[in-house]
């Protein structure tokens, strides 16, 4: 990935950049009139919707969860570091994950191809939450897919192939390196060297490969580059009554593994193929009554060697480029005494782990006016099931490998050999299900409506009962949701909405297992005054404001009973023994669901005809969390605290959007700018005891990161006397040095103190911009975040248990000669010390990426008419295309991690 590294990062600056962009596309009154659509403040311009046509301009993409930077107000998405289709994580308000619920039920997004999608709108007030009962989050995506529409039928078929490349992996040090760097760290340890220079002289020449050995481990087993390809058709139309969607996507997506194994049958790569199917049907069966039925399945197979991505990462970083060769003289593995673990053997001879998801998604759904009973009133039942398991297959075996140990003897070279292992012929196999889900909803949504001369009033009760069951009985979630809404409207002016909530919960204890869930929202469409009327600035001006409670249940069934499992075991006599059980835990009293307060102020407005803003302030108050209590002391029972409905945390925030639209000629623009700012407080985490407040979790954010303030090194033995002792184990000269904060002559656990802005994102901004000229268009999304530390990956930075190093920090090593270094000396001593989290290896993760881009041409229809094409369009399109930030490597994955990689894109759609 290329990088532009900025050691600071001006978010004002940013954000000014964005809006400069913003403001300096101008359209002139004569210019061509905007469509009725623009000038319509409908729900796209809240910033909080997005539709199948903005949709499609991301069809490329293989996973859902990849469309949403910079697409909604409210919802935040980073880039996960894992194979198989790699998705992003979503957080809204960045307080939770959002609650994701497709066609009306609670489901997994990435079940969905993005071709399924009709529109997405995130909604995060207090009305729009709590009709979800024990479910509620802090925001909610409600998605729904695509249905058929009345006419002739309609063919849409989509072909994409992407080109992914790996970021470059942290440089480790070569083999003469690491023997250098090992002999210094003895040294340092006040020990004798290992390397003598014999060895090292080998290790220069490149002599013996085979016995002294010199591996790019990474660069052994990691290629730069794999692919991938997404076909797409959809087919829609029908009648008058009868209306049919259906669509069919398929996937196959390639790891970065460069090994190939002769049997394909036992596949090493990291493989991914998904098939998604959808078919949703509406029927007319009466004047008054649509039946409509949604099914949707999903077959994924994903492949790869026996170790997961993390774990191969680790090791390949892990394993020093001297450690053995990949093969020895004798045509074996190569394996050390100390290194056991060969990375290319593991892949080509160990076996592969193999996973089947299978999910099966239902909806009936029955629509009925009646209108012929009371006007104004509707009835709408639903049903669904889904269904989801995980098969796995494994197949190991063992295999032989061979230590050659070197030992130099009056300047000659003497080699022993020593076998381990055997060579197994064939393969242990073994098969089962690795998990299982069954979420079955029912549906009951009775509305009325009545207009009045300048007011309506609409009245709703909705209803569900749901079952969720994770595997087995013991992990069934049971729940009822009972909502009374009520609606009002005056002169299209005032609104006033109220939801009241009853729910329950098998989660809770049996005798209060039911919560009431109230909310209010008020609104006020202030450009329909008089008083603004006379303004032509002024399209639209709407405020709403609104309060309430929710809540969830969104922990662990049976916490209200004590928990047992296996004790010790009793000596009945001679060879007799029996089993006992004891308990781990002491029961919840008073088990409670776990509550928000939300408040929310929105500000939505439309100048000029071309401008849309919306603002949004919300303040969340969490009470009565589900924690651990900390503070008590159980060593007299002997059982463990358990839980409680104790915490309390605060959250609080502000988002904006601003979109330019316009037209000129042939020219069409559109540009968005978003910036949110995050701010949480933990109230209550019923933490232990501490005597300073700086020590405290209480008070400070959430994913605040904890530690010591490092000073530097220590000079010498004399500077070690003449300081605070620090008590993390054993110091030398070129160890970390650490504040002593209470002056207490000890740098203990009481001197950590806070660190940072913490490992939760606090900023975060954009910018869309969408340009088309006759045929062409470019759309792009920027993306970044700012007030965001996180603590680098120690292993890399220490030798101790014979890890291996990086090459950074073999080059910024403390020494005598070098006393102002970035990092500690090199030992083998237990670095306990200098792996202390402190402000030494903190990190600044903000950053701003080109997220994407995407270059389409539409065919013209005279052209492609011919073949009875209705729209036609090749494109070319690029996903985390470069970076500006001051990090090594990618600001979203740090640590070991599978690798990030950017996504470079051709594809074509046409319709029929």
């Amino acid at each position: 990935m290329k990088k532009i590294i900025i050691k600071y990062i001006n978010i004002l600056t940013v954000w000014g950049l964005l809006l400069s962009s913003a403001q300096a596309q101008t359209v002139s009154k004569d210019d061509n009139i905007l469509s009725d659509s623009l000038k319509t403040p409908a729900n796209r311009w809240s910033h909080t919707t997005v539709s199948a046509d903005e949709l499609q301009k991301s069809n490329w993409m293989l996973n859902s969860t990849n469309v949403y930077y910079q697409q909604l107000l409210g919802i935040t998405a980073s880039q996960l570091a894992r194979p198989n289709a790699p998705g992003s994580k979503l957080m809204a308000r960045n307080i939770s994950y959002p609650l994701v619920i497709i066609d009306g039920v609670e489901r997994d997004i990435e079940n969905f191809a993005i071709s399924e999608i009709e529109n997405i709108e995130f909604v995060s007030d207090a009305t729009a939450l709590a009709i979800y009962g024990f479910k509620a989050k802090a925001g909610a995506l409600l998605i729904t897919t695509k249905q058929g529409k009345g006419g002739k039928l309609n063919i849409e078929a989509n072909y994409s192939h992407g080109v992914k490349f790996a970021e470059k992996p942290q440089p480790m040090v070569d083999a003469k390196t690491y023997a250098l760097g090992y002999n210094e760290a003895r040294i340092n340890d006040g020990r004798d060297i290992v390397y003598d220079q014999n060895a090292i002289d080998y290790y220069q020449s490149g002599q013996r490969p085979m016995v002294f050995a010199d591996v790019d481990w990474y660069d052994e087993v990691m290629k730069d580059a794999a692919y991938y390809n997404q076909y797409n058709v959809s087919v829609s139309g029908g009648s008058k009554n009868i209306k049919t969607f259906t669509s069919i996507n398929y996937q196959t997506d390639q790891g970065f593994i460069k090994l190939s194994k002769p049997d394909k049958d036992i596949p090493n790569q990291f493989q991914y193929s998904s098939l998604k199917l959808r078919s949703n049907l509406s029927a007319r069966l009466t004047n008054s009554t649509v039946f409509k039925v949604k099914l949707a399945g999903r077959i994924t197979e994903s492949s790869r060697g026996n170790d997961t991505g993390y774990n191969l990462i680790k090791i390949l970083y892990n394993t020093p480029a001297n450690a053995f060769p990949v093969k020895t003289e004798n045509g074996k593995y190569g394996i050390g005494k100390k290194f056991k673990v060969n990375p290319v053997a593991k892949l080509m001879e160990t076996g592969f782990y193999k996973d089947h998801i299978r999910a099966l998604t239902t909806n009936f759904i029955i629509e009925q006016d009646l209108k012929g009973i009371v006007p104004g009133l509707r009835l709408t039942a639903s049903l669904s099931h889904d269904n989801f398991s995980r098969l796995y297959e494994i197949k190991t075996k063992e295999h032989e490998s061979e230590i050659v140990t070197p030992v130099f003897k009056n300047g000659e070279l003497e080699l022993t050999y020593q076998t381990v292992g055997k060579n197994q012929g064939s393969y242990n196999f073994n098969s089962g299900l690795g998990w299982e889900k069954h979420r079955t909803n029912g549906q009951v949504h009775v509305s009325y409506a009545k207009a009045f001369s300048n007011s309506s009033l609409n009245l709703d009760y909705i209803g569900f009962i749901e079952n969720y069951r994770l595997k087995d009985l013991r992990n069934t979630y049971n729940r009822v949701s009972n909502n009374l809404i009520a609606k009002y409207s005056f002169a299209d002016k005032y609104e006033l909405e109220g939801v009241i909530n009853l729910s329950g919960s098998n989660i809770l204890d049996p005798k209060d297992n039911w919560g009431y869930m109230p909310a209010v929202k008020v609104g006020w469409i202030a450009s329909n005054e008089k008083f603004f009327q006379n303004l032509d600035m002024l399209n639209y001006l709407k405020l709403d404001m609104s309060y309430g409670i929710i809540g969830n249940d969104h922990f662990k069934p049976d916490q209200y009973i004590s928990g047992y499992g296996g004790g010790g075991r009793i000596l009945l006599g001679d060879n007799a023994t029996i089993n006992t059980i004891k308990r781990y835990n002491l029961p919840v009293d008073n088990l409670a669901y776990q509550k928000q307060k939300i408040f929310n102020l929105r500000v939505q407005t439309q100048l000029f005809d071309h401008w849309f803003a919306t603002a949004n302030i919300f303040k969340n108050s969490s009470y009565d969390l589900f924690i651990t209590q900390q503070h008590l002391v159980s060593e007299v029972l002997g059982v463990q605290p358990g839980l409680a409905n104790v915490g309390k945390n605060d959250y609080k925030g502000y988002e904006l959007a601003l979109t330019y639209q316009g037209l000129s000629g042939d020219w069409k623009y559109s540009v968005t700018g978003r910036f949110s700012a995050y701010d949480n407080e933990i109230i209550n985490v019923d933490e232990k005891p501490w005597p300073y407040e700086y020590g405290k979790r209480t008070g400070k954010r959430l994913g605040q990161l904890f530690g010591y303030k490092a000073i530097g090194f220590f000079k010498d033995q004399n500077d070690i006397e003449n300081s605070p002792k620090q008590l993390f184990g054993t110091v030398n000269p070129g160890s970390v040095k650490y504040a002593d904060i209470d002056n207490n002559g000890t740098v203990d656990e009481y001197d950590r103190i806070a660190l940072g802005e913490g490992n939760k994102p606090r900023c975060n901004f954009g910018l869309n911009l969408s340009v088309a000229y006759k045929n062409f268009s470019v759309d792009m999304v920027v993306d970044g975040i700012a007030k965001y530390e996180t603590l680098m990956n120690r292993s890399l930075y220490s030798i101790n248990y014979d890890n291996n190093f990086s090459q950074e920090y073999y080059d910024n090593r403390w020494s005598e000669n070098n006393q102002n270094a970035k990092y500690p000396a090199l030992t083998l001593e237990n670095n306990e010390n200098n792996l202390q989290e402190s402000t030494l290896w903190l990190e600044d993760c903000s950053f701003v990426k080109l997220r994407t881009l995407r270059i389409a041409y539409q065919f013209p229809k005279t052209l492609i008419g011919r073949i009875k094409a209705t729209n036609a369009e090749v494109f070319l399109a690029g996903y985390n295309l470069f970076s500006i930030d001051n990090v090594e490597g990618d600001p979203e994955a740090r640590g070991f991690h599978y690798p990030m990689h950017r996504v470079l894109s051709a594809g074509i759609n046409v319709n029929f």
